[in-house]
């Protein structure tokens, strides 16, 4: 799990978890993971479900987006996906953000392009990992990026003019 803290109230908390396994032969079940809870006690959505191909090293991703309004600010609300049958041995990251000012009942840009997701295949050295196609049909629009990996990865990563890194576990 993650644990979250804010300081204003009515944000929409956005959840992004990645999910895979080791083993080739089971690779993750698109079920896998059933449920998302915290210690407040938020009414969890999922947003969108992906599993996308790695194609160097045979493993199959799980990135799953859930979202809650938290009505008050949260104090270290700890933030948990259950992970049922999953295939194999499990690897799971959860990555967690709180925005506020966002459309309480459609957080969500309804443009078609999104959520976007992408698969990239990489084994050492530099890899640019690009999502294309993103449209959105709202000028007030949050753009969430992350990048999760199989393998594990060093050095800092490189974003566009405009974007900010917010947390970078490997640097």
């Amino acid at each position: 799990g993650c644990t979250l803290t804010t300081t204003l109230t009515d944000d929409i908390v956005v959840v992004i978890i990645s999910a895979y396994t080791n083993e080739q032969a089971a690779p993750i079940n698109e079920t896998a993971i059933s449920t998302v809870s915290d210690s407040t006690g938020l009414q969890w959505k999922r947003r969108s479900k992906t599993i996308k191909g790695e194609a160097v090293h045979g493993y199959t991703m799980l990135l799953d987006v859930w979202y809650a309004h938290a009505p008050v600010a949260l104090s270290a609300d700890t933030i948990t996906a259950t992970v049922l049958n999953p295939g194999g041995a499990t690897y799971l990251t959860i990555a967690a953000v709180a925005i506020n000012g966002a459309d309480l009942r459609n957080p969500f840009d309804q443009n078609a392009s999104l959520p976007a997701a992408s698969a990239i295949g990489a084994s050492g050295g530099s890899t640019n990992h690009t999502v294309s196609g993103i449209s959105t049909n709202s000028m007030y629009t949050v753009e969430i990026a992350a990048l999760f990996t199989t393998t594990g990865g060093s050095g800092t990563p490189a974003v566009d003019s405009g974007f900010t890194i917010i947390e970078n576990e490997w640097g």
